[in-house]
């Protein structure tokens, strides 16, 4: 990949934006000098960034952390003792905490995964997190025939209609009611959606027998809690698992779906994962993601905006259309 004169330029500067958590429950776009590496780090000029759901409830006070914890950057400066990535890398972040609502960002090269320049930006933002969290739900489960998800306009649910189909896994799909639900349909059928219903017709005699040609879903992702997370638990196989990955509503579930199908609740949070894998496993979930992106079979949905208004974007997420099928990426 060859750069512009401007962004030579910029990647020559002295001074660098970041949004940091001035407070808990607020941000601020803040100045600084451009990083340096240490001997085991790399300094990584931020190409674009995800906006998340951890990223508002951070912003929001309700949990505690750094803002930007995926994207994809380009790495500007090695560090002497790091030999596996290279000035012109690349690079994604493998462990949350990254602070990529940034121009530059300064990492442990053992915290980052060098990925193919040779996709689009907005795919390759998506590998660390939202990419990785989508497989990871799907490959330590058991998921298999089908699987039945709520949320699946999110990013995070995009991700496993796609990742599904390419294992041959069927896909039923839950999404929020309103007057975007025709869009949203078509939309997750394009990307490879097998069902596709609202959370009123879920919750319907009408959904039974519209999924009863497929397999019974062995697995379930529960991605907004409430009455759609019921509706996930009811439909899965006796003995089956639902895993909840985000959500900010309670999970309800019945006692007769506990008791009587014996169905397994349990939760996913991909940074947990991170911290208690090693450096090469963390690197090759973001290499099978990449390879996923790099043939095709998964894309991001995605609405820019500039690092200027990532405060803006971050602390209106939750406002957002619930029926949207696009996620905010900060463009650096």
């Amino acid at each position: 990949m060859s750069f512009s004169g401007n962004m030579l330029r910029r990647c020559m500067s002295t001074a660098a934006r970041a949004v940091k958590v001035v407070k808990p429950g607020q941000l601020a776009l803040e100045s600084a000098s451009v990083p340096t590496a240490g001997s085991s780090q790399v300094v990584v000029k931020i190409l674009a960034a995800p906006v998340s759901e951890l990223d508002a409830a951070v912003a929001a006070g309700r949990a505690s952390g750094t803002v930007g914890n995926e994207g994809v950057g380009v790495v500007t400066q090695v560090g002497s003792g790091v030999s596996d990535i290279a000035v012109n890398d690349w690079v994604v972040p493998t462990t949350a905490g990254a602070g990529t609502f940034a121009e530059y960002i300064v990492a442990d090269a053992s915290n980052l995964a060098v990925v193919p320049n040779d996709i689009q930006v907005s795919d390759a933002a998506h590998i660390g997190g939202t990419g990785a969290t989508a497989l990871r739900i799907l490959s330590d489960y058991g998921a298999s025939g089908s699987v039945i998800q709520n949320n699946a306009n999110s990013a995070v649910g995009q991700a496993v209609v796609q990742i599904a189909k390419s294992k041959g896994i069927k896909t039923i799909n839950i999404i929020p009611d309103g007057p975007d639900a025709d869009d949203v349909v078509k939309h997750l059928y394009g990307l490879g959606a097998d069902i596709v219903v609202t959370e009123s017709y879920a919750e319907s005699a009408k959904f039974g027998p519209l999924v009863s040609d497929l397999p019974t879903p062995t697995l379930g992702i529960n991605g907004a809690g409430g009455k759609s997370a019921t509706s996930v638990a009811r439909a899965v196989g006796d003995g089956k698992t639902v895993v909840t990955y985000g959500g900010s509503a309670p999970v309800q579930v019945p006692t007769s779906v506990l008791v009587g199908k014996g169905v397994n609740l349990t939760g996913f949070s991909l940074a947990r994962w991170s911290a208690g894998t090693a450096v090469d496993g963390r690197r090759q979930l973001a290499s099978d993601v990449a390879a996923l992106v790099q043939d095709g079979a998964l894309k991001a949905s995605v609405e820019e905006t500039t690092l200027t208004d990532a405060v803006s974007a971050v602390e209106s997420f939750n406002d957002r259309n619930p029926q949207s099928v696009t996620s905010p990426l900060v463009t650096v």
